[in-house]
């Protein structure tokens, strides 16, 4: 089976349907927002307070620019994390993003996380420092658990919310039953259609399925034909159209990534032959050196300058 691309399908929605992110799993602090008012996403600032983790997984997270309703003050900073595997360091890390954050903007900021991994028992929520019987910081931060969701299938296929099916793509993208992770895949995609939505958020909101569950092989091209026979017999082309899309994509995805391990390669050859040349450079001009050595002992003299030349001037045979 092909990997699943968590990161960049929850990115993408994040980016896309950023209201519909508050008002469906921080509505009390969605409530606070000004949404007539335009909001950025400041990922370039963001990834200049990164640091490197010890785990290779990738996490998404992203800053928000916006602003309240009070007015007060001018705007605030929304910082999102959405972590799908379970982080010993997790909370510290929170906390680092936190004053990092606010040490170089000095604005009000929110820290909120969706823990969207599939452990019962990780549910971090805050970070506290403590020394000689002292807690010297005690940082909270705003969680959501999707596992929390269990159970609650029926009341969130009725919901409109499109983060109501990005969380019950994620409840059954781990479904271990592959058979069972089929059918839910085909009935959250059929349910894109069911529900209204427009043609384009029907695609986006596809792509972001195909990210996250993942099908082997022969339930994947089983999937693919019951889809486009629905889609022929409602004339309605989308699902098709986005798969060629985000096909394209992966394949721009791979042929970049293919340039840059490429040129990884070839800067590490490069680097060996230049020091296998060097080395070899370094022989001869030894070698010719020695020679002068000689002529030197051998007639009590420093060699002139036009033997000294020619001997330099020494090829080695090939």
């Amino acid at each position: 089976m092909r990997r699943r691309n968590f990161d960049e399908g929850w990115k993408r929605v994040l980016e896309r349907y950023l209201w519909d992110f508050f008002d469906f799993y921080f509505p009390h602090i969605s409530v606070f927002i000004d949404k007539n008012k335009p909001y950025s996403f400041l990922d370039k600032e963001l990834a200049k307070l990164s640091f490197k983790s010890a785990s290779k997984n990738r996490t998404v997270d992203k800053l928000v620019k916006l602003f309240l309703k009070n007015n007060e003050p001018f705007y605030a900073l929304i910082h999102i994390e959405i972590q799908t595997y379970p982080e010993k360091a997790f909370a510290e890390r929170m906390f680092i993003y936190h004053y990092r954050i606010f040490d170089k903007f000095r604005r009000p900021l929110a820290s909120l996380a969706i823990l969207a991994d599939n452990s019962p028992s990780f549910r971090k929520s805050s970070y506290s420092l403590e020394l000689c019987g002292k807690k010297f910081v005690n940082f909270e931060f705003e969680v959501v658990k999707l596992l929390d969701f269990k159970g609650k299938e029926e009341e969130l296929k009725q919901s409109s919310n499109p983060f109501a099916l990005v969380t019950l793509a994620m409840l059954k993208c781990y479904e271990k039953d592959y058979n069972s992770r089929y059918k839910w895949k085909r009935m959250l995609t059929l349910l894109l259609y069911e529900k209204g939505y427009s043609k384009e958020d029907i695609i986006f909101l596809y792509e972001f399925l195909e990210a996250v569950m993942v099908l082997p092989e022969p339930l994947e091209i089983q999937y693919r034909k019951e889809i486009l026979e629905y889609e022929e017999e409602k004339d309605m082309p989308y699902v098709s159209t986005a798969r060629k899309i985000w096909q394209e994509e992966a394949r721009k995805e791979g042929r970049e990534e293919g340039i840059k391990v490429g040129r990884e390669e070839g800067i590490k050859v490069g680097r060996e032959e230049g020091i296998k040349v060097g080395r070899e450079e370094g022989r001869i001009k030894g070698i010719k050196e020695d020679i002068l050595v000689v002529l030197k002992e051998r007639f009590k003299k420093v060699p002139p300058e036009s033997i000294k030349k020619r001997v330099r001037e020494i090829e080695e045979e090939k």
